[in-house]
């Protein structure tokens, strides 16, 4: 019996999880006196993928960007023009992205039955240089969180591992420029926590590796999570840990982990508080979304929660940060818009903007820095009444959050 508690625990946690990190949720500015501003989006780049998920997108390498989902990846110029694109394998999941300083970019994934954690290197024209497995010991299954290539022209990705026991564990991968593993570690980081997810990775200073995750008690009900970081040396020896304080009847989970300037980290965290439902099982009362400021040394500078709650979020040039949300029906035309929310580097917001088509239902997804010192967001674009129907698309806005 606790075997079968232990695995419905766990399917509680990936399900509140994913939805956590994905789930299109409605934007509140809450007590904020800003006046929000209404933008019409006139020309939003279309892009002929049909009904993306999981989308991501990063600046790519000399300009343009990449932006992948489940399945697919696509290079774009600085225009939106789509350079190259790739659909993959129905049985590789795109989980983790990053841009590459050869033109290409870097995906993490999981693929195979059991689902094995890999990197998959495609080059500058989309073409697939090499395909890694990465294993912590025969007969587990894992996925990978986060990937990024680190200054030695190598790549460090992370996620987690699972063997025959109900216990899942951090895994951490570092490998050379082909892809082959220099050193591997499932780091201990929550003695009374059963499931361990690594979903970031950014390279410090000094050459090292933080890692941002979460942890997750067995039990099914009450559920206890704790949001922490982790420093790895560039050899994989660990350097310190720093775990929040966990709350009781709640999941914490890490959507962002960007480097500031002072060497220090910038952590964001969507937050939901639990109560019991139907036969024990969990649902998510409220939410709620952390922004965590730490030190080069993973020391609590401070913790605020915003009165914001986006579905994507990006580090904005001037060490503030740009969130951006969805809401059905908030426009006068009854259509779904995207709002945007521009906060300063303690997380206070400096202006709120909401973007509207007169075409397109738009859904954003994802969000990045573009190399004016604006930003473009990556979503879907539907005409109303399509029945679903949808195509990849890219807003792109300035330094003030005006579409261009």
């Amino acid at each position: 019996m606790p075997a079968v508690i232990s695995r419905c625990a766990e399917c509680v946690a990936l399900v509140i999880l994913s939805g956590l990190l994905l789930a299109g949720c409605p934007l509140p500015v809450g007590d904020s006196l800003l006046t929000e501003e209404e933008h019409q989006v006139s020309n939003p780049w279309i892009l002929d993928v049909q009904g993306p998920y999981g989308i991501m997108i990063q600046q790519a390498a000399g300009g343009g960007y990449v932006v992948a989902g489940t399945g697919f990846v696509v290079k774009t110029d600085s225009g939106g023009g789509a350079l190259w694109s790739r659909m993959l394998d129905g049985a590789i999941h795109i989980t983790a992205m990053d841009p590459t300083t050869d033109g290409g970019c870097v995906l993490g994934t999981s693929q195979g039955s059991p689902s094995t954690m890999s990197l998959i290197k495609l080059d500058e024209s989309g073409k697939t240089s090499w395909t890694r497995l990465y294993s912590s010991s025969e007969d587990t299954r894992g996925s990978a969180g986060g990937v990024c290539q680190t200054s030695d022209g190598g790549y460090i990705t992370v996620g987690n591992t699972r063997g025959n026991s109900d216990r899942q564990y951090v895994f951490i991968v570092k490998a050379d420029a082909d892809g082959n593993p220099m050193w591997s570690k499932t780091p201990g980081v929550g003695l009374l926590y059963s499931w361990n997810y690594a979903q970031a990775v950014v390279e410090a200073e000094d050459g090292g590796y933080v890692i941002a995750g979460t942890s997750l008690s067995n039990s099914l009900f009450p559920v206890v999570t704790g949001s922490w970081l982790l420093k790895m040396r560039i050899d994989g020896v660990r350097v310190w840990h720093r775990r929040f304080a966990a709350d009781i009847l709640s999941l914490d989970v890490p959507a962002g982990l960007f480097r500031a300037s002072d060497g220090g980290f910038l952590m964001a965290s969507k937050v939901s508080h639990l109560a019991p439902g139907w036969e024990g099982m969990p649902y998510a009362q409220s939410v709620e979304f952390r922004l965590r400021r730490a030190n080069s040394r993973g020391n609590l500078l401070w913790n605020r929660v915003c009165d914001v709650l986006p579905v994507a979020i990006c580090h904005a040039p001037d060490g503030g940060f740009l969130l951006v949300g969805n809401e059905h029906g908030h426009h006068a035309s009854g259509g779904d818009t995207i709002r945007v929310v521009k906060t300063d580097d303690e997380g206070q917001a400096v202006w709120v903007k909401s973007l509207w088509s007169d075409t397109y239902d738009l859904t954003a997804a994802a969000v990045e820095t573009a190399g004016d010192g604006g930003y473009v967001i990556a979503g879907k674009a539907a005409v109303p009444d399509s029945q679903g129907y949808s195509n990849l698309c890219l807003v792109r806005m300035d330094a003030d959050g005006n579409p261009l």
